[in-house]
C-alpha cells in the first residue's frame, strides 16, 4: 500500500502544480471550479445547482467549497474513481467529462497537498420507478477505484433527496489569492459561471452561488430570480441598446459539424458605462486585454482567446480594443477543435483547432456585413430603399465581401467595420433620376479615413480599421452593384 500511496501523491502533485492558463484572469482554483459544476448541467440535468463557499467558519475554523447539484447523481461511479479515462464519454459526457480526469484536477487545485487533502463525494441516485437509493459517500484520500474509502449509508433519508451530487473540500485562502474579499470573490464566480455557459444552460438550470464569512451569509446570487445573462446574451443587449455593433454573423460547416461565429464592437469609449462593461468586470472592459473570441462546445465555453493571438502577433494591441467574438461548434467532436484536459483551454496542436485558426484568421482580416435586422432603427429605415434592389445585386455584394459564402436571403447592409463619421458635406437633396457615371465618384485614404468624393466635393468620411484596399474594394463593388444612387443611400445608412 505505501508504493501505491506514493504513486497516487506523485499523481496529485503533478496534477496540483500543473500550469492552468489565463491566471491573469482569475485564480487556478475558480478557473477549473466549473469541472464540478459541468456533470450536474450535463448527464446529471439539474434543475438547481448550488456553490457556497464558506470563509473561515466559526464551527470548523476552517475554509470549505461546496458544490451541490439536484440531479440524477453520479451516473458512472468508476469513472469518478479513475485518474483519468481511455475514452471520451458518452452523449452530454463527451463534452463535459472527455478524459475523466477534471474532478481531480479540481481537487488538486483546491486541495495541493495529497496527505492533508480533506475532500468528500456524496450522491444519490434513483431507480427507474423513482425510489431513492441510499447516499454514497467517497471520501480522500484518493487511491483509485479499489483503495479510495467508499461506504453508504442506508439510515440517511434527508441528505440529497430525493437525488443529487454534492462535493465538499476544505482549502487554504491564500490560493484564492486577490479575491479572498466575499464581495470580489462572489462577483468573480457569477462572472465566470456567465461567461463558460450560454442562455440553454441559464434556461434549463437555477445556479445559486453563496459567500459566506465568518459563518455570516455575506453575498447570495440566483441565476433565475434576478436573471442572469451569458456573454452573448449581454453583447446582444449592448447591440440593442445602441452601444454596440454586429460585426460579422456567420454559420458555416466545419467538417461534417457547424460553426457559428458572431462578431461584436463597442461603439462607446471604454470609460462610459455600458451592459457588458457593467456585467463582466474583469472580461467584459474595453481594452486589449478583453478583447477575445469565446469558443464554444455545443454552448459550453472551454477558452477565451484573445484577438491578437490569431494574427500570429507576439504581443496584444490596442487595435483590437472592444472587440468580441462568439464561437460556438455543434456535432462530432472527433471532428471538432480538442480541449486540453483542463477545459480552461484548446490543445493547439490538434488538426482541427489548427484549422479553425487558420480560418479565424482570414475571417477577421476580412470587411464585415451584418444583418439589417441587427442595425440600428434609422439604418434599417435608411436602407428600405435599397432592400428593392435585385437579389443579384445581394449577391454580387455578398460574394465580393465574404468569397465561397452563400449570399444570405435577406438583404444585407454594411454596418460598423466602417465607423462611419457625419458626413462632411451631406447631399442636400436626393441625387438626380438619372445617376452620373459611376467613375464620378472616386475613394480617397486620408490617415485612417475614406473619403468619398463626387469630384472634388467630399461627401462623407469614413473611419476604417486595418487595410484601407479592403474597404474601398468594397465601396466600388457597392458602386457598381447599386449605382449612385443607391449607393449613396447606403452611405446614408452606413452613417
Amino acid at each position: 500500500m505505501g508504493s501505491r500511496n506514493e504513486e497516487w501523491s506523485s499523481l496529485w502533485r503533478a496534477s496540483a502544480y500543473e500550469a492552468v492558463p489565463y491566471t491573469d484572469d482569475f485564480p487556478e482554483c475558480l478557473l477549473v471550479l466549473p469541472e464540478l459544476i459541468d456533470g450536474g448541467v450535463a448527464q446529471g440535468r439539474a434543475p438547481k445547482i448550488l456553490i457556497r463557499i464558506s470563509l473561515n467558519n466559526p464551527a470548523t475554523g476552517k475554509n470549505t467549497l461546496l458544490v451541490e447539484d439536484a440531479g440524477t447523481g453520479i451516473a458512472n461511479e468508476g469513472r469518478v474513481l479513475r485518474w483519468a479515462s481511455s475514452k471520451n464519454g458518452e452523449g452530454d459526457a463527451a463534452i463535459h467529462h472527455r478524459y475523466g480526469h477534471g474532478s481531480k484536477k479540481c481537487l488538486t487545485k483546491w486541495c495541493a497537498e495529497y496527505d492533508q487533502a480533506v475532500w468528500m463525494l456524496q450522491y444519490r441516485k434513483q431507480d427507474r420507478r423513482g425510489v431513492s437509493g441510499c447516499l454514497h459517500v467517497i471520501s480522500g484520500p484518493f487511491r483509485g477505484r479499489d483503495d479510495t474509502t467508499q461506504m453508504e449509508d442506508e439510515n440517511d433519508t434527508t441528505i440529497l433527496m430525493p437525488s443529487g451530487t454534492r462535493w465538499t473540500m476544505d482549502f487554504d485562502a491564500n490560493i484564492l489569492g486577490t479575491y479572498q474579499n466575499p464581495e470580489k470573490l462572489y462577483a468573480a464566480l457569477k462572472e465566470i459561471l456567465r461567461t463558460r455557459y450560454s442562455a440553454e444552460y441559464f434556461q434549463r438550470t437555477e445556479f445559486v452561488v453563496e459567500v459566506h464569512e465568518n459563518g455570516v451569509e455575506r453575498h447570495v446570487g440566483n441565476s433565475k430570480s434576478e436573471g442572469w445573462t451569458s456573454f452573448q446574451e449581454v453583447l446582444e443587449e449592448a447591440v440593442r441598446a445602441g452601444v454596440a455593433v454586429l460585426r460579422y454573423d456567420v454559420v458555416q460547416p466545419f467538417n461534417t459539424g457547424a460553426m457559428t461565429f458572431r462578431y461584436y464592437q463597442i461603439t462607446v469609449d471604454g470609460r462610459q458605462p455600458n451592459p457588458l462593461k457593467d456585467a463582466f468586470p474583469i472580461l467584459g472592459q474595453k481594452n486589449m486585454r478583453c478583447s477575445r473570441i469565446h469558443i464554444a462546445l455545443n454552448g459550453r465555453c472551454i477558452e477565451a482567446r484573445h484577438i491578437y493571438k490569431f494574427f500570429n502577433r507576439e504581443a496584444n494591441h490596442n487595435d483590437y480594443n472592444g472587440l468580441y467574438g462568439v464561437v460556438n461548434f455543434e456535432g462530432d467532436l472527433e471532428v471538432l477543435p480538442t480541449p486540453s484536459t483542463t477545459k480552461v483551454s484548446f490543445y493547439d496542436n490538434c488538426p482541427n483547432y489548427i484549422q479553425f485558426a487558420a480560418m479565424m484568421a482570414e475571417l477577421l482580416r476580412k470587411p464585415f456585413i451584418a444583418a439589417v435586422a441587427a442595425a440600428p432603427v434609422a439604418a434599417v429605415a435608411a436602407v428600405a430603399a435599397v432592400a428593392a434592389a435585385p437579389v443579384a445585386a445581394i449577391t454580387a455584394i455578398t460574394a465580393a465581401v465574404i468569397p465561397d459564402t452563400p449570399a444570405p436571403l435577406n438583404p444585407t447592409l454594411l454596418t460598423n467595420y466602417f465607423t462611419a463619421i457625419a458626413p462632411a458635406t451631406a447631399p442636400a437633396t436626393a441625387p438626380a433620376a438619372t445617376p452620373a457615371p459611376t467613375n464620378t465618384i472616386t475613394f480617397k485614404t486620408v490617415k485612417k479615413m475614406i473619403h468619398v468624393l463626387q469630384g472634388t466635393n467630399v461627401l462623407y468620411k469614413i473611419k476604417f480599421v486595418g487595410e484601407s484596399d479592403d474597404y474601398i474594394d468594397v465601396l466600388r463593388d457597392m458602386l457598381r452593384t447599386f449605382g449612385n444612387e443607391k449607393f449613396m443611400k447606403c452611405c446614408e445608412a452606413i452613417v
